[in-house]
């Protein structure tokens, strides 16, 4: 399938439903909407910022190749028109460190992971100008609703849109290790996806 500005693709999920998502005019980035389903037909939506679950960047030629996607012609696409995206992100900082997940149970991991805890927010001041300012572990609260400033990609993207169709709202793994917090047991598959310490034979 090519790339198409503003185009609406159905993404089937390892749980069976159905992520609808838009492709923006610059290759790679994406609109994740909060509908979830268990059919690629999507109808009777009229689609609003509302609706919006996150806005993100992805390996856009292994992400459509690779993943099982149906094109949706029933519904009209928000208009968009780039750059329409987050003018603030959360960058991970530099160093490398790993991190211990579930200790003392069966299923204990220990993963490496670029940052060391030295977040900055990234201020888009226009696209190519940016500027970087440190924010506090401590402040997750303030930041929650952030995108990271990361290329996300396949399998990786789809198990992360699996995870907030499951727990209902805009959630990041990544993003949750970036500021030092727990991870509960639903996500080692994400884990075992990113840590590539066992193949998860259903997504290749």
């Amino acid at each position: 399938m090519r790339w198409s500005k503003n185009k609406l693709i159905a993404l089937k999920l390892r749980n069976g439903k159905y992520s609808l998502i838009q492709l923006l005019e610059r290759k790679g980035y994406i609109i994740v909407y909060n509908l979830f389903q268990n059919t690629p037909i999507f109808e009777n939506i009229i689609l609003s910022k509302e609706l919006i679950l996150f806005k993100t960047f992805v390996i856009h030629k292994e992400f459509l190749r690779l993943s099982e996607i149906e094109v949706v012609k029933s519904i009209t696409p928000l208009s968009v028109v780039y750059p329409s995206f987050p003018s603030k992100l959360i960058n991970r900082g530099s160093g490398f460190r790993k991190i211990k997940l579930w200790q003392h149970t069966e299923n204990e991991v220990e993963i490496g992971f670029t940052g060391i805890g030295n977040n900055l927010l990234a201020n888009v001041i226009e696209p190519g100008n940016t500027e970087y300012s440190s924010i506090k572990i401590e402040e997750y609260e303030l930041y929650k609703e952030y995108e990271l400033e990361s290329l996300r990609s396949y399998p990786e993207l789809n198990e992360r849109i699996l995870l907030c169709s499951e727990l209902g709202y805009n959630f990041d793994p990544v993003k949750e290790l970036a500021f030092n917090r727990e991870l509960d047991i639903i996500c080692k598959t994400y884990i075992d996806i990113i840590s590539q310490k066992k193949k998860v034979d259903f997504y290749y």
